[in-house]
């Protein structure tokens, strides 16, 4: 049980800091280039997946109390896709981040 509030947690602490990478990133316009767009969509789709973990949280603990087995194969395999998806767009995010420091 204490995995769950901790996994909801972490997971609303990384929508607050990159929701807030969000909006600096609003005033970098001019900075980041031709590469904004790629940067912002990287983290909103980070934000996306950590809601859904918080919902697939939810399902895990609804599984968990109403003692329900079937409904942890929809969480392992939302989990596993969603932290695939996260760590594709962080890679992506620091990859055109690092073409704009190199051309600068």
């Amino acid at each position: 049980m204490q995995y769950i509030f901790f996994l909801q947690n972490i997971s609303i602490l990384v929508v607050l800091l990159y929701s807030w990478r969000v909006g600096v990133n609003v005033n970098k316009f001019s900075e980041l280039q031709d590469v904004y767009y790629g940067v912002q969509i990287a983290y909103v789709a980070i934000i996306v997946t950590q809601l859904f973990m918080i919902v697939l949280s939810a399902l895990l603990l609804y599984a968990i109390i109403k003692e329900k087995c079937s409904l942890l194969v929809p969480w392992i395999i939302g989990f596993i896709a969603f932290m695939a998806l996260e760590a594709v767009a962080m890679v992506y995010s620091n990859v055109l981040r690092d073409h704009v420091n190199k051309v600068s």
